[in-house]
């Protein structure tokens, strides 16, 4: 079961969707991939086991994940659900006032973070039954943040949201113009919201458009899947599928890896 469905309005200037998945069995292991996404996610059933490259593991119930992270192997025992809390590209950090550059190179804990007020909020959904109830308890608990948001809304929060919605690799010298600001005033600013150089981000972006499209259209080439995503070559294509996978697509098993 997957459902998606939208914050209260008051909410969708800093939230794009609330997500619910729920798969009523173990999973040994699925691949996360990197995408250009900050959400916060929730795993009230059952805590959910992160493999990394260096064989640590660790183990959350919940999750706050902003691009560029590492990106493990999860795994659960049992019933699963998820709820994920998808933010527009800065409005994590327009809400809560946290530089997402402080935020490290692994999926961090969300209750570590943020504290008491949030392990309520956690036990509260884990209570939950149904979807319905966890989204009411959500836009509760953003509704009270987005009073006194930590962060204004500035001309750069727009452009960032279009070089996110952009079919082709974004101009950071563009974006800074409609910004306002100086290229290095940009990326300066890029990197307290977003958390990693927007040139990264658009390559992440672009990236993250090409292997949705090889998971919805396993029969394309990949030289196609270049030039439907803007690539200058399918080379160019397979320098970034090793760079963010570690792997060449003949080993990246699509089946067994989350891709949305």
């Amino acid at each position: 079961m997957h459902v998606k469905k939208t914050p209260h309005p008051f909410l969708q200037s800093y939230i794009k969707s609330y997500w619910y998945l729920e798969v009523p069995f173990s999973n040994p292991g699925l691949q996360t991939t990197v995408m250009p996404e900050h959400a916060l996610y929730f795993y009230p059933r059952a805590k959910v086991r992160a493999d990394y490259d260096d064989n640590t593991t660790k183990f959350y119930t919940t999750i706050i994940n902003i691009p560029n992270q590492e990106l493990p192997v999860m795994s659960w025992n049992g019933h699963y659900v998820m709820l994920k809390v998808l933010f527009h590209p800065t409005g994590f950090f327009r809400l809560f006032g946290i530089p997402m550059s402080s935020l490290g190179s692994r999926a961090i804990e969300a209750i570590e973070v943020f504290g008491s007020e949030f392990k309520e909020l956690y036990d509260r959904i884990e209570e939950s039954v149904g979807f319905e109830q966890m989204r009411f308890l959500l836009d509760g608990f953003f509704l009270k943040k987005a009073q006194s948001p930590l962060k204004d809304t500035l001309a750069i929060d727009a452009a960032i949201h279009a070089m996110l919605e952009a079919t082709v690799l974004s101009s950071v010298d563009e974006a800074a113009k409609n910004a306002y600001l100086s290229t290095r005033q940009f990326e300066r600013n890029f990197i307290e919201r977003v958390g990693i150089l927007p040139k990264r981000f658009s390559r992440i972006v672009r990236f993250s458009q090409a292997m949705k499209l090889k998971q919805e259209h396993p029969e394309y080439s990949w030289m196609t899947i270049a030039y439907e995503c803007g690539y200058h070559d399918h080379m160019h294509l397979l320098r970034d599928f090793k760079h963010f996978t570690s792997k060449v697509p003949s080993n990246f098993d699509f089946e067994q890896a989350l891709i949305y």
